[in-house]
């Protein structure tokens, strides 16, 4: 009884004290402004365009151009395209007759990159300066003082009453309890590459390749020669195995629990599909794993990418400025994950974060930045982030095996059921008007290579239509082990007379590889500038072996009429036939090749093949003729051969980003 009067007494205030809640549209400074702010009353709706409202006299502008509806109670605004022109929401152009639904700090411009707007709902007066009313009194400061001063009498006189009610005994009916309240992609910048001063473009590639060797060189001494940790340092950051865990936060059981699962932790048992009661975060080498509380181990999964998915940045800036320029990208987001959660999904974040190892962004800014953006969407989450290149980074696996070994309790995944999206989707410029291209397509082949259905945030979140996209020149899938070796089929190897043969083909295209498995076997000497260390060295080799009477193959890459040309002198001056053998694996194909190579044990023994050699040499080439002098012209086919099973499963997919 003494509840119900209370609320009589309340309910006054409390629809005074809604009222002073205030919505308003104001001029960003990112482009074009318009004059000044827009107030938009409580579920009314206004029309904007070319009038005294909005103090636009652009002529492009319609003067009834969209339609704004403002709901209070949930802070979101409503905008319908009614004009002719479209006006913009997240570089989307609205149709006529569409609506979106915009909440707090959301921007729209009335026409595209012009007068851009941010959603703003305040809960005083005094928050909103600069209004436009189109009113105004001598007596206005002075009446919203006194205003002001009777609204705070009648709060305060509403918390007496609060107070001395709970000191008055409830109806039975009644309930005491409280309720419960509650952010370069990245794409490698590829320096222009200038004509070398002299005519040796192998001599050119070998500079690239080891200048790129003592780069790799440096980076490792100033690891070793990083000062060394305490040993009680060390033990109190590090898990078993050589993982390193959160202060206060347990450490994984070592058979592929990452759940915290020590005693008294309240983490569930592997297996046990139960929520995490605990936020949880462990360092695995390369890779970030983080739990909030809540997740729940299960067999269907919505992964996402995080940046550019789910947030991006506040700034406006293609690159996050700090770890505090991000925002929710779509207002839609956060609902769509508290349905999929709802409906039985573990949402899942897999992201690149190669700006942790280049020092761009702190292991501790980053955790703070993506605890942040859990909280910010409301679900429970669990996210794997690859700090650096290698078997973690996106479109590589390594993410997705860690979290199917490890981090499910052990669940396996229905694929088919789970979906990942992702906005590195290999979209052209302008996929949708006026839009960017892709900056990779790391997304779509990540999903493409764990086998999981694929959308993009746009296709996700707002249900456009799937968009147009370009797959890579060079699909691994295609590549057989049963194509001939040579074209023409008919070539002979060894030949029946002495001769000259001349590699001509990319790094990491298999020439070495060739050389090993069908020449060496037939005698010929091995002329290699990796070895010899110049091509006067080569060519003095060359020359030696003729004058015996031997054959000589002269394995370098050979990419222009001018270093192959001095290796024909060499067999017209001896009157020996000259071959060229050139190789038909393409620049992404020898690429891929190289990454491949890097990832498995192969790759220890071999330096690493840096990217500007690949475009060095493509800008370089100059197809082999038989009128340079040779015999004929051999196209020699790549044909892969794997050590095990492992390795021909990791060859079949997409190593590279774009």
């Amino acid at each position: 009884m003494h509840l119900t009067v209370l609320c009589r007494s309340l309910r006054p205030i409390i629809l005074n004290r809604l009222h002073i809640m205030q919505c308003q549209l104001r001029p960003t400074t990112r482009l074009n402004s318009a004059p000044h702010n827009i107030d938009v009353p409580r579920d009314q709706t206004i029309v904007l365009g070319r009038s005294p409202v909005t103090g636009i006299t652009d002529k492009k502008l319609s003067r009834q151009h969209v339609e704004v509806t403002a709901a209070y109670s949930s802070q979101t605004l409503t905008v319908k395209q009614i004009g002719p022109n479209a006006a913009c929401f997240h570089g989307n152009e609205l149709q006529k007759g569409a609506t979106v639904k915009l909440s707090k700090d959301d921007c729209f411009e009335l026409l595209q990159g012009k007068y851009e707007y941010s959603v703003y709902f305040s809960d005083t007066q005094s928050e909103s300066p600069g209004t436009s009313t189109g009113k105004s009194s001598g007596n206005s400061m002075k009446s919203d003082t006194k205003d002001k001063t009777d609204k705070e009498e009648r709060l305060n006189e509403g918390r007496k009453q609060v107070k001395s009610a709970k000191k008055r005994p409830l109806d039975s009916d009644g309930d005491d309890s409280d309720s419960g309240k509650e952010e370069e992609p990245e794409s490698k910048k590829i320096k222009k590459e200038t004509k070398p001063s002299e005519d040796d473009i192998d001599q050119k590639l070998a500079a690239l390749q080891r200048k790129a060797e003592d780069a790799e060189r440096k980076q490792k001494a100033k690891k070793l020669n990083e000062p060394n940790e305490s040993k009680s340092l060390k033990a109190s950051r590090m898990g078993e195995g050589g993982e390193r865990t959160s202060p206060g936060v347990s450490k994984g059981n070592g058979n592929g629990d990452t759940s915290g699962g020590g005693s008294g932790g309240g983490a569930p048992a592997a297996g046990s599909g139960k929520p995490s009661t605990v936020e949880e975060w462990k360092e695995d080498g390369k890779l970030l794993v983080y739990k909030s509380v809540g997740v729940k181990a299960g067999s269907k999964v919505a992964g996402f990418d995080m940046d550019g998915t789910l947030i991006t940045t506040s700034s406006g800036k293609v690159f996050a400025q700090n770890a505090d320029d991000w925002k929710i990208i779509f207002s839609e987001v956060p609902g769509k994950l508290k349905k999929l959660h709802e409906g039985g999904y573990k949402i899942v974040i897999f992201t690149n974060q190669l700006g942790i190892s280049k020092g761009k962004l702190s292991v501790k800014d980053f955790r703070r930045k993506l605890c942040n953006v859990q909280k910010k969407l409301g679900v429970p989450m669990q996210a794997f982030a690859a700090t650096s290149g290698g078997v973690y980074r996106k479109p590589m696996t390594g993410m997705w095996e860690y979290f199917q070994s490890k981090g499910n309790d052990g669940i396996t995944v229905d694929i088919k059921a789970s979906i990942y999206v992702g906005d590195a989707a290999g979209r052209p410029a302008d996929w949708t008007p006026k839009r960017k291209k892709d900056f990779s397509m790391s997304d779509r082949l990540f999903a493409l290579n764990v086998g999981i259905p694929f959308k993009t945030p746009e296709e996700f979140f707002l249900g456009y239509k799937p968009a147009k996209f370009n797959m890579p020149a060079f699909d691994p899938t295609t590549v057989s082990t049963s194509t001939p070796l040579f074209h023409p089929p008919s070539t002979a190897l060894p030949a029946s007379v002495q001769e000259v043969v001349i590699l001509v083909g990319f790094p990491a295209s298999g020439k070495s590889t060739f050389v090993k498995n069908h020449v060496l076997p037939h005698k010929y000497v091995h002329v290699n500038r990796d070895t010899m260390g110049s091509w006067q060295k080569c060519v003095a080799a060359c020359s030696s072996a003729l004058c015996k009477g031997q054959s000589v193959v002269i394995d370098n890459t050979n990419a222009d009429v001018d270093s192959r040309k001095r290796y024909v002198d060499c067999a017209k001056k001896a009157n020996v036939q000259c071959r060229c053998f050139s190789f038909t694996t393409t620049f992404d194909h020898a690429r891929h090749n190289e990454k491949f190579r890097q990832l498995t044990p192969a790759g220890k023994n071999h330096a690493s093949i840096a990217d500007m050699i690949f475009y060095t040499f493509r800008k370089n080439f100059v197809a082999p003729k038989k009128e340079e002098g040779y015999s004929e012209v051999v196209q020699v086919n790549f044909l892969p051969t794997f050590n095990n099973k492992d390795e021909e499963k990791l060859y079949k997919k997409f190593l590279l980003e774009k």
